[in-house]
């Protein structure tokens, strides 16, 4: 019998995207995972990044005081690879404050 410790790691990969409303960038946005993979801000530049694990099956979508977010989500299924390009163009909502965005719960209220 060997007498040897091994630490397993698991594989990771990096979603990343941009933040803007069409022209210029968006910062502190929140770009959350679903899965329990974690979220990720927007920076001055409204460049974000998220490492998840190999195999993320999952969504993520952009949140922002007063927009909303177009796509509205992306979807991953079984993640195998780095993935950039995952932008969010935001528009400012019409409806009074507090208001919006809405957001879709599948429930009724």
């Amino acid at each position: 019998m060997l007498d040897e410790d091994y630490l397993g790691t698991q594989e990771t990969f990096v979603v990343s995207g941009y933040v803007t409303d069409g022209v210029d960038p968006i910062e502190g946005a929140t770009v959350l995972f679903s899965s329990g993979a974690g979220s990720a801000s927007s920076g001055a530049d409204g460049y974000w990044e998220q490492e998840v694990y190999s195999g993320f099956t999952g969504t993520a979508i952009c949140y922002f005081d007063d927009y909303y977010f177009t796509p509205t989500s992306y979807s991953y299924t079984n993640l195998s690879d780095d993935i950039g390009d995952q932008n969010f163009v935001g528009t400012m909502s019409t409806l009074p404050p507090g208001w919006g965005p809405v957001v879709v719960t599948g429930q009724s209220h």
